[in-house]
């Protein structure tokens, strides 16, 4: 069994999560049988969030999804606008030093102003990894790309 990177969320006797092999899984709560997966092409870390039966999940590929959550079928999908990392000349001493190289452990983003941790993997795509909240049928998160976004 692969790990689970997501926090499970619960509605109407089905549990969703995430799963670092890029699916969202649904599982009857009462049997813990998967009723069914729907693939991403990257890891989803982040908590789903369910409202008015749909399901939102952000996925390491730099794509945002909203599923039926009755069918798994993709309602519609959001791709970011890319990662934004830190770039400078001759950085960590490489070759050549007048060349800009992207720092791969580090990126800024454009709302916070200072550098973030981050694995090259999260970052590869603008990977969505935050929690996502859903406010009057806005679904918000936050991207690698540096934006919180706001969807509806």
């Amino acid at each position: 069994m692969e790990r689970r990177l997501s926090s499970p969320v619960f509605k109407d006797n089905v549990i969703y999560f995430g799963g670092d092999n890029g699916n969202v899984y649904a599982v009857d709560a009462a049997t813990g049988h998967q009723i069914r997966k729907r693939a991403t092409n990257g890891p989803v870390p982040a908590t789903p969030a369910i409202a008015d039966g749909t399901v939102y999940v952000g996925s390491y590929d730099g794509k945002f999804y909203a599923l039926n959550a009755q069918t798994g079928a993709l309602k519609w999908r959001f791709t970011t606008d890319g990662e934004r990392r830190f770039e400078a000349t001759g950085l960590h001493g490489m070759q050549p030093k007048d060349q800009m190289i992207a720092d791969p452990f580090f990126f800024h983003s454009s709302w916070r102003e200072a550098p973030i941790v981050a694995t090259d993997e999260q970052i590869r795509l603008g990977g969505i990894y935050s929690s996502l909240l859903v406010i009057n049928g806005v679904v918000y998160f936050g991207s690698a790309d540096g934006f919180l976004c706001g969807l509806e």
